[in-house]
């Protein structure tokens, strides 16, 4: 919410900063009446775009995301809590086996191991 009352302090500056400058060079009531129609209309937007963006809840995803991204530290990979890694999770990786150097299930039948090429044992 910061963020738009920042923006809206803005905007406000900037359009009476225009309105007093037109009004001084004789640019009439009809600039000054513009500018706060254009006020008014940004102001009306932001507090939308407010409600709609609780309504939906994008700043909790984008502030989640964005923890997420921390956590990761670049590392496109994720290892779930309780999870093995390269596991997928579900009941067929019973039937595979793990790589006793690095962790990671392979197919019973394979003799070395896809991620790190170390034999399987």
């Amino acid at each position: 919410m910061t963020k738009v009352l920042k923006t809206i302090i803005l905007c406000l500056l900037f359009i009476l900063s225009f309105s007093n400058l037109a009004l001084a060079a004789g640019g009439g009531e009809m600039i000054g009446y513009f500018f706060v129609v254009v006020l008014i209309l940004v102001v009306i937007f932001l507090i939308i775009r407010e409600v709609v963006c609780w309504y939906w809840k994008i700043n909790t995803i984008v502030e989640l995301l964005q923890q997420i991204n921390a956590r990761l530290g670049g590392d496109s990979r994720v290892v779930l809590e309780g999870a093995e890694p390269g596991g997928s999770g579900d009941p067929k990786s019973e039937k595979s086996r793990v790589c006793p150097e690095c962790g990671v299930r392979n197919p019973l039948n394979s003799k070395f191991c896809e991620e790190c090429g170390s034999p399987m044992k």
